[in-house]
C-alpha cells in the first residue's frame, strides 16, 4: 500500500475569509501556494491552485511519473492527500510504482516547503485508524517518509 495521506504542521498564517461569522474561503490557499512554489522549483509541471468545495485547496503536479493530485484540509495537523491521477489504462500498463516513486520525490519537496514541517505519511487505512483512534493530533504516529519507518522528521 502506497502511504499517499500525510499529515503536517505550518507556521503560515490563517488566511480563511470570514463574512457573517462563516467561512466562506477556506484557510490553506496559502500553504497550497508554498507547495506549488516548491514543486515548481523543482522542475515540476502544476496547476494552478483551486479551491476544493467548501473545505481545502488542490492543484495537480505533472511530471515524468505522471499526473498527481493535491489536496490540503484541515488545520490542526493539517491533511495532504496525494491521488494518482493518470489514465486508467496507463496505471493498469505501468503499476503503481510510477506514483509510489513520485509520492517519495513529493515528501522531500513538501518537507522543504517555506512555512511547513512535521511531515508524516500514512496509507488511507492508517490514516482513518489513526483518527478514529483520536490519535491525528501533533506525534500521531505515521511514518517520516513514505515508503519507511522512521523517527519524526521536522524541517522549516
Amino acid at each position: 500500500m502506497i502511504r499517499n495521506f500525510a499529515t503536517f504542521a505550518s507556521s503560515l498564517p490563517n488566511d480563511s475569509e470570514e463574512s457573517g461569522g462563516d467561512i466562506v474561503v477556506p484557510s490553506g490557499r496559502n500553504l497550497m501556494e508554498s507547495m506549488r512554489s516548491a514543486y515548481r522549483n523543482a522542475g515540476h509541471d502544476t496547476t494552478v491552485v483551486d479551491q476544493h468545495s467548501f473545505y481545502g485547496w488542490s492543484f495537480d503536479v505533472i511530471g515524468e511519473e505522471g499526473r498527481f493530485w493535491h489536496m490540503i484540509q484541515g488545520s490542526d495537523p493539517w491533511l495532504l492527500i496525494v491521488e494518482d491521477s493518470r489514465p486508467v489504462w496507463k496505471k493498469l500498463l505501468r503499476g503503481h510504482g510510477d506514483f509510489a516513486r513520485f509520492v517519495e520525490k513529493a515528501h522531500d519537496i513538501i518537507s522543504a516547503a517555506p512555512g511547513i514541517s512535521d511531515v508524516r505519511w500514512f496509507t488511507e487505512h492508517e490514516w482513518h485508524a489513526q483518527a478514529r483512534q483520536g490519535r491525528i493530533r501533533g506525534e500521531s504516529g505515521g511514518r517520516a517518509r513514505p515508503g519507511e519507518r522512521g523517527s519524526k522528521i521536522t524541517r522549516r
